[in-house]
C-alpha cells in the first residue's frame, strides 16, 4: 500500500518522503541506538556494581569458611558443629510430622 501511495505521489513529493526517510534512519542509528547501547551495556550495570561485589564478597567468605571446614575434618578434628542431614519429607509431607 505504501509503495502504491507513494507512486502516485509526485517527484518531489516522494524525494522529499526518501530524505525524511535518510534522516530519521541517520537519527535512529546516531542517537536512538546509541542511548540503547550504553545504557543497556553501562549504566545498568554501574547500578547493579556495588550489589554485585557485596554477593561476591558473601559467596568468597562462605566458600571459605567451607573449606576451612573441611580442612578441619580432614585433620580428624571433629569440634566442628555438623548441621543434621537435610530431610525433604519433614517439610513436604504431613505423614513424617504426624510419625514423630
Amino acid at each position: 500500500y505504501v509503495f502504491l501511495f507513494a507512486v502516485r505521489q509526485s517527484s518531489s513529493r516522494q524525494s522529499a518522503w526518501m530524505q525524511s526517510f535518510f534522516l530519521w534512519l541517520m537519527t535512529e542509528i546516531a542517537f536512538t541506538s546509541t542511548i540503547s547501547v550504553f545504557v543497556m551495556n553501562y549504566l545498568l550495570p554501574l547500578a547493579a556494581h556495588k550489589d554485585i561485589i557485596k554477593v561476591k564478597q558473601q559467596l568468597l567468605q562462605t566458600i571459605r569458611e567451607y573449606h576451612d571446614e573441611l580442612k578441619l575434618e580432614r585433620l580428624g578434628d571433629c569440634t566442628v558443629n555438623a548441621p543434621n542431614d537435610f530431610n525433604a519429607a519433614d517439610y513436604l509431607f504431613v505423614s513424617t510430622r504426624v510419625a514423630k
